[in-house]
């Protein structure tokens, strides 16, 4: 039990914890490509008066 305790345990949290983190670097720094080529959803269009 106190090997699991002493190198196990902490070495699966310290693996945990990288996995996190280099997860959220690529999210912070590295855009998809798909987000990068979608346009504006809205036109400019002339306005209509209502009768």
């Amino acid at each position: 039990m106190i090997v699991w305790r002493r190198w196990v345990f902490p070495l699966l949290l310290v693996v945990n914890f990288g996995l996190c983190a280099a997860a959220l670097v690529k999210l912070a720094f590295f855009a998809d490509t798909a987000e990068a080529v979608v346009g504006p959803g809205a036109g400019i269009t002339d306005p209509r008066a209502r009768r």
